[in-house]
């Protein structure tokens, strides 16, 4: 599975869609399906979004979105860690 499938399937979850954050991440997941769509989502290593950061580094909204999709990604864990420990 592409990155770009990857963000497409999950632009399409229903509770993503409800997100009042939706529309800043379409546009977030198409600059980054720009350097990442073809790229095979196993293969994407953190190093790939430092260097997308750097390409991009003098867009601060990407940056800014890039850091917003990774606190979401956080908070997201953290929450599962908190339902598996309450079990």
């Amino acid at each position: 599975m592409t990155f770009k499938e990857l963000s497409e399937w999950y632009l399409d979850l229903t509770e993503v869609k409800n997100l009042a954050s939706y529309p800043t991440l379409q546009t977030n997941f198409k600059n980054l399906n720009r350097t990442l769509g073809n790229k095979i989502v196993k293969d994407v290593m953190p190093s790939d979004l430092e260097e997308y950061k750097v390409i991009r580094r003098n867009d601060d909204d990407i940056l800014t979105g890039i850091d917003q999709f990774e606190n979401y990604v956080e908070s997201v864990d953290q929450t599962v860690d908190q339902a598996e420990k309450k079990g």
